[in-house]
């Protein structure tokens, strides 16, 4: 009986019009307000449970940190932001979450903005007006450290323990609060600043073992 049937579904499926027909079907089914609820409410069963929900952020997480989901990625947000409409919805979400969320404005300064970041700004900026601190690239998602406008410059600030200085720590240190090792936060930066060249950006990096060195580099020459 269940050959029969199985035998019957196949011959069906090969038709072009009937596996259209069942597609909107489908589509059609799973958009009603009912149906949308029992997903909501077993979803929320599942994430009810610590297990499933820290088995599934470990894997978004890792999944993350493949270089051709980040590829893709970021290849599809360079198209989604070619849309006026899209672009223009996504920075209205993007203002008005930093409006409303306190959590959002208090994290960025605490963990964006460092005093590292603030003294090289304070310094630049009597040099140049044209640099701009935390500047967002929209093609890229990316937020820089330090932009300039008028020569398309980017200074990154890195600090040493969040972005593991090679001579503090080792490649296999394990970051606890970034949940990666020295070596892949090396690798995903690298891959920030390449992505950045890429589009046309001159990038320059100063380490902040270097600016807090008594002998202070001379900026003006590291950047220009």
């Amino acid at each position: 009986m269940r050959e029969n049937v199985s035998r019957s579904l196949k011959k069906l499926f090969e038709s072009d019009d009937f596996r259209e027909n069942h597609r909107l079907r489908t589509k059609e089914a799973a958009n009603t307000l009912e149906s949308k609820e029992k997903r909501s409410m077993n979803a929320k069963i599942l994430w009810s449970n610590p297990e499933y929900a820290e088995l599934v952020s470990t894997k978004v997480r890792k999944s993350l940190q493949n270089p051709e989901v980040k590829k893709k990625r970021s290849e599809a947000q360079k198209i989604l932001y070619k849309n006026p409409e899209y672009k223009e919805k996504m920075i209205a979400l993007a203002k008005e979450k930093w409006r409303t969320n306190n959590n959002c404005r208090a994290i960025s300064k605490v963990h964006t903005i460092s005093s590292f970041q603030q003294e090289i700004f304070n310094m630049l900026i009597t040099i140049d007006k044209n640099w701009i601190m935390e500047y967002f690239i929209q093609d890229t998602g990316y937020t820089v450290d330090l932009y300039n406008k008028n020569t398309n410059e980017i200074m990154e600030c890195f600090g040493d323990y969040w972005h593991c200085n090679p001579l503090k720590f080792s490649s296999n240190y394990y970051h606890k609060h970034i949940q990666l090792t020295a070596e892949e936060i090396w690798k995903k930066d690298l891959i920030r600043i390449i992505n950045l060249q890429n589009l046309g950006y001159k990038v320059s990096i100063l380490w902040e073992d270097d600016w807090r060195n008594p002998k202070k580099i001379n900026l003006v020459k590291y950047i220009f």
